[in-house]
């Protein structure tokens, strides 16, 4: 079995390449959806105690934007934050795999994948890249953001010419024939 690890600053189209892979019957891993739902459904009591009531609404769900704004704006606050989600994650990803034993290929997406270490688990790695123009447009209009809350995001992650010497591949989404065509390539020499 190969695992992909798909990874791209945000907006950058790492969705939309995993989904090309899911589209061929590869199984997908979205760290960043799982994490969603853990921070939605597992950690409420982990996350009151780091980091305040304040990042509650008042139906007692969690206010992603509150806590946004907090772990966004301060790279120590986002770690405590890792520190709670990624341990999580990597159990799920490694039940995922665990799963589906009998497949020749897995795909693991994730925004941080080399920032926390998780290429590791990888075979493969694929840099997604895009134009930060593009993304930030991208962003701003899937998660109704302001253009400095978008900034701020990708202020904490690590630039693509950063990441660009942990991969083996890099695909150009800022098209979707540019996505086609790398999502053709890496493909067919991966299978």
């Amino acid at each position: 079995m190969k695992i992909v690890g798909i990874t791209g600053g945000i907006g950058s189209g790492k969705s939309s390449l995993a989904q090309k892979f899911s589209e061929r019957g590869v199984p997908c891993f979205s760290s960043d959806k799982v994490a969603k739902t853990i921070l939605e459904s597992r950690l409420s009591d982990a996350i009151r105690q780091t980091f305040g009531k304040n990042v509650f609404r008042s139906d007692g769900l969690l206010d992603r934007k509150a806590l946004g704004q907090i772990v966004f704006s301060n790279p120590l606050e986002m770690n405590k934050l890792n520190q709670l989600v990624h341990p999580l994650v990597q159990k799920k990803f490694e039940r995922f795999v665990k799963n589906n034993f009998t497949e020749k290929l897995l795909v693991k997406e994730a925004a941080i994948l080399i920032e926390t270490g998780s290429h590791k688990s990888c075979d493969i790695i694929v840099l997604v890249t895009a134009p930060k123009e593009l993304r930030i447009q991208r962003v701003c209009r899937r998660d109704g953001l302001t253009r400095l809350q978008v900034l701020q995001r990708m202020k904490n992650q690590w630039s693509d010419s950063k990441k660009k010497s942990f991969a083996d591949y890099i695909v150009d989404a800022s098209t979707t024939k540019s996505l086609e065509l790398g999502f053709d390539q890496v493909y067919n020499a991966v299978v």
